[in-house]
């Protein structure tokens, strides 16, 4: 199988080992968003190496233009305007569920989704209702 090729490990001394593991993305699927009222454009499913599936991509309208979210829920112990206290980190308002480790993944995930938005927006393809907030 051909796909991405990646390194795996970081050796002691920093530096990367020439063991790889290669993944391929063999599916995406796009559900627009009929009349987004916020930053949500799409929900997209990947699915990697024709066998494990990732629900809940999203596709947002940013300030810098158009990028693929990765799947996450609400933070529960995020409380709207509450401040760190004493150096803490901020309490963030979602939390990951599934996410690249580094940049070069993360980019391929994003240009892989964001071709296949790209050309289900062209086709006029399939629509979600702008209400519905899960991914299919």
């Amino acid at each position: 199988m051909e796909g991405r090729r990646f390194p795996r490990q970081l050796k002691a001394d920093g530096s990367l080992s020439e063991d790889t593991m290669a993944f391929e993305i063999t599916e995406v699927r796009i559900r627009i968003v009929d009349n987004p009222r916020g930053s949500l454009l799409a929900h997209a499913t990947i699915t990697v190496d024709g066998c494990f599936a990732v629900h809940g991509v999203g596709i947002i309208r940013g300030p810098n233009g158009v990028f693929a979210s990765m799947p996450s829920r609400p933070n529960p112990k995020y409380r709207e305007g509450e401040a760190p206290r004493n150096g803490e980190r901020p309490v963030p308002k979602y939390l990951d569920i599934a996410h690249p480790i580094n940049a070069e993944t993360r980019k391929y995930i994003e240009d892989k989704v964001l071709d296949v938005y790209e050309a289900e927006v062209n086709r006029g393809g399939s629509r979600a209702p702008a209400s519905e907030n899960a991914a299919f």
